[in-house]
């Protein structure tokens, strides 16, 4: 896999197996010229976004079903009255 590094813009080659260890998370590699690069912390970083994102969704979702249900119930209590009458 071909490489550039975002410090220097040097570009290199690294084994497909090493970039995708570098993915999950390893410890960090060096360009050519010696700058730190790493993979995995910044993916960790988006996907931890992303999950965090989902969760807020998730309970803006259970609480508009549940603020539904409430109005739901209301509404079918108010028609029982009606019809009772």
């Amino acid at each position: 896999r071909v490489l550039e590094c975002w410090i220097c813009g040097c570009l290199f080659a690294m084994p497909e197996q090493l970039y995708l260890r570098e993915k999950d998370g390893a410890n960090g590699f060096h360009c050519p010229n010696g700058h730190l690069l790493g993979l995995g912390k910044g993916q960790m970083k988006k996907l931890e976004e992303e999950l965090c994102e989902v969760r807020v969704e998730r309970t803006r979702c259970r609480l508009g079903w549940e603020k539904a249900a409430r109005e739901n119930d209301r509404l079918l209590k108010q028609l029982d009255k009606k019809k009772k009458k």
